[in-house]
């Protein structure tokens, strides 16, 4: 399989996986009244712990140098919801920022 310069397979970079991202992006941004300066960055990886899913997806919010805010989400990029990302937000609050949600939730 190849990889474009950020790790991820070229099937992932396809036009529904980028608007998938956008999409993620401007939510998140709304959701948490952040500005456009803060960046947001939405990466789809393969998951690496035991009984995860094979795919998640990864919101990191860069609001301060070297300490990234940081969600996982046990789907695609493409299959999340507006719900998916209010509810792994909504949860952080009282989890802290590494917040792993698991697949069906």
């Amino acid at each position: 399989m190849k990889f474009d310069f950020q790790g991820n397979s070229r099937a992932r970079s396809s036009p529904s996986a980028q608007e998938a991202r956008e999409r993620i992006r401007q939510d998140v941004q709304r959701l948490l009244g952040l500005g456009e300066e803060i960046p947001i960055l939405v990466t789809e990886l393969a998951c690496q712990e035991e009984g995860c899913p094979p795919i998640e997806t990864v919101i990191a919010i860069l609001t301060t140098p070297g300490q990234p805010r940081q969600f996982k989400i046990h789907r695609p990029m493409v299959e999340l919801t507006l719900g998916d990302l209010e509810a792994t937000l909504a949860r952080s609050t009282h989890t802290g920022p590494d917040d792993h949600t698991p697949q069906g939730e």
